[in-house]
C-alpha cells in the first residue's frame, strides 16, 4: 500500500514540517535528511526537502536577518536594516489573530522593562490584515514600539523570508543585523535572550 506511493509523500510532508516549524539543530536535520533520502527516491520530493533545509540554513543564528521595508502609521517607510546597532525584537501579528492579541499585554510588559534602554527596539509587524483594522487597533490601544503594516503581497514575502506559517511569530536580531533566532521566544520568556544580546 505505501511503497512508492503514500509513504514518500508522508515522509516528505512530515520532514518538511519538522524542518520549517520545529527543529532547530541543523546537524540533526541534516542527518534526518540523509536518512530520508535512503528511503524516498522521488526527485521532486527530495527537492522539496533540500529547499526547506537550505532555507533553514539561511535563517540559522548568526546569518543576516532578511531585510524588509514597510510603512508606519504616518506613511513613513521603515526598514529593518535602519536599526543596525540595536537589538530588535520583531512581533508578527494581526488584529484577527486571537493568540496574537492574547500575547500583546505580555509583549508590552516586556517592552516596559527596556523602556529606558535605547539599544532595544520593539517592532510590531502587522501581516495579512485589513489596513483600517490595523490603524484602528493601534490607535485605540495606544500601541507603543514601532508599528508597521504589510499588505497582502508584502505579508506573503515576509512569511517566505522568515519561514513561518502561523502567527504570532517572533524574531530576535542582534546589533549587527544578524539573527539571534528566527523563531524567538514569546514575550513572556524573551527577556533573558534580549539581555544576553545586549551584553
Amino acid at each position: 500500500l505505501f511503497k512508492g506511493k503514500i509513504l514518500g509523500y508522508q515522509l516528505t510532508h512530515y520532514l518538511k514540517m519538522c524542518i520549517t516549524y520545529g527543529l532547530t539543530d541543523l546537524k540533526y536535520i541534516g542527518t534526518l535528511a540523509e536518512d530520508y533520502k535512503t528511503i524516498c527516491k522521488n526527485p521532486e520530493y527530495i527537492a522539496v526537502i533540500d529547499k526547506a533545509y537550505n532555507k533553514a540554513v539561511e535563517l540559522e543564528a548568526g546569518h543576516p536577518a532578511p531585510d524588509f521595508t514597510l510603512t508606519d502609521m504616518k506613511g513613513k517607510t521603515v526598514s529593518l536594516s535602519s536599526f543596525k546597532g540595536k537589538v530588535v525584537y520583531i512581533d508578527f501579528w494581526a488584529t484577527w489573530c486571537g493568540p496574537c492579541l492574547a500575547e500583546m499585554p505580555g509583549s508590552h510588559e516586556l517592552m516596559k522593562k527596556f523602556k529606558n534602554n535605547k539599544n532595544v527596539v520593539f517592532l510590531y509587524v502587522n501581516v495579512r490584515d485589513d489596513k483600517d483594522n490595523w490603524a484602528q487597533y493601534v490607535t485605540k490601544h495606544k500601541m507603543k514600539g514601532i508599528t508597521l503594516y504589510a499588505n497582502a503581497e508584502q505579508s506573503a514575502e515576509l512569511y517566505k523570508m522568515y519561514n513561518f506559517s502561523g502567527i504570532p511569530h517572533y524574531v530576535l536580531v542582534d546589533k549587527n543585523g544578524n539573527l539571534i533566532s528566527a523563531n524567538a521566544e514569546r514575550p513572556g520568556s524573551a527577556e533573558q535572550d534580549i539581555l544576553s544580546a545586549l551584553r
